[in-house]
Order: C-alpha cells, then sequence, then structure tokens
C-alpha cells in the first residue's frame, strides 16, 4: 500500500508554519503510522492556480488517475489548489477510483452529493455557506441519511429535495415510515405533459 503525499508552499507561505519540510514531515509520520509505503510529490514557490507549472500536482493526478496509489495525504486541500474547479478535478478522481483523501489526520468526507459532480467545488456548502449570513438550504441529490447528515455538520438549515420529491409526493411520509421511494422516471421530464408529474403511486 503505498501513501502519495503533496505537499507545496508558495514564496510568501515559508515562513507561515506550512514549509515544505513541515508539511513533509507530517506526511510521511501519517504514512508510517498506517504501516504504508510513501511518494511525495512537491511544488515549491508557486501559487496555487498556476497548475501548468507546478510538476509535482500534475505528476500527483497522473499517478491517481492510474491508481498507482492507494491513499492521498494533504495538509490542507488550499495546498492541492486555490483554484475550487482545478482542486475539483482531483478530489473527482479520488472520489471516483475509492482513494481516500486526508487533510492533516482528517480523512475527507465524500458523502456530500455535489462532490460526485466536477463542475462544482468540493464541499460546496461549506466553501459557500461560510461566506453568507443568510439561512443555507442545501440541494444536490440527498437521500434522507445524507440530509441529516449535512445538517448535523451546522452549516445548512434546511435540505430541498427535487426529483426525489416529485416521484414521492409523499415523501416527508416515506421519510418518517423509512419506507421505499418512488424512483423518478426522467424520460417523462421536461415534456409539458403530466406523465411523470402527477401520476406517482403515494403511499396507501
Amino acid at each position: 500500500m503505498k501513501v502519495a503525499v503533496y505537499i507545496r508552499v508558495s514564496s510568501e507561505e515559508q515562513t507561515k508554519g506550512e514549509s515544505l519540510n513541515t508539511q513533509e514531515k507530517m506526511g510521511i509520520e501519517f504514512a508510517k503510522a498506517q504501516g504504508f509505503e510513501y511518494q511525495v510529490f512537491r511544488d515549491e514557490g508557486l501559487s496555487g492556480g498556476e497548475i501548468t507549472r507546478r510538476g509535482g500536482y500534475n505528476d500527483l493526478l497522473k499517478v491517481v488517475k492510474s491508481k498507482q496509489v492507494d491513499m492521498l495525504w494533504v495538509f490542507s486541500t488550499s495546498r492541492l489548489n486555490r483554484d475550487m474547479m482545478n482542486q475539483a478535478v482531483l478530489m473527482y478522481e479520488c472520489s471516483k477510483l475509492g482513494i481516500p483523501v486526508y487533510v492533516g489526520s482528517k480523512k475527507y468526507d465524500f458523502s456530500n452529493p455535489a462532490d460526485k459532480f466536477p463542475q462544482y467545488p468540493i464541499n460546496s456548502v461549506e466553501t459557500f455557506g461560510k461566506l453568507t449570513q443568510h439561512t443555507v438550504i442545501a440541494n444536490c441529490g440527498y437521500t434522507k441519511e445524507t440530509g441529516e447528515a449535512e445538517l448535523e455538520k451546522g452549516i445548512a438549515k434546511l435540505i430541498s429535495f427535487g426529483t426525489s420529491f416529485l416521484a414521492n409526493p409523499d415523501l416527508p411520509k416515506r421519510f418518517e415510515l423509512n419506507t421505499e421511494l418512488n424512483q423518478p422516471d426522467r424520460a417523462t421530464m421536461y415534456g409539458g405533459k403530466d406523465a411523470g408529474y402527477i401520476d406517482y403511486p403515494a403511499l396507501n
């Protein structure tokens, strides 16, 4: 088993307790604690947005896509990329291939449904929720379980349901009873007719 340890600093960060040596030491200690081999990928003195110049990051992406590593460790997600779209590409590959990501000592949670879409920033509810004083409503393919888990994080105050509510007009009751849900028929969506909108069966 092998851990990919990715480390990066821009020039001004060298003096902020995030030096390459500090990050590398932490990453190697993490790998050894798991009893795994490790491979270090590094970028020094480069901005988080300069993807084309970051040889370490691009090499990391290659070994992740070819699944030559079993785990990824990084000091913080900002080390991967400050550009959320570029960060999402790597995290999406890890999620798709079942490669766990550890940020420091904490395992990254891929349970957020939006994180399955590479065009979305990773952990979009937390990313944008912290920027507003308004009530945050989360929506992106949540189930009862993932919706409850999102609420427990304390950022989103409400969860909205789209297609699952469309296919289950009695969705709150089904959640209450933990009963099976109707599956939405996407072939009938956006057709402009009643089929697929008012003909889903309700509970007796």
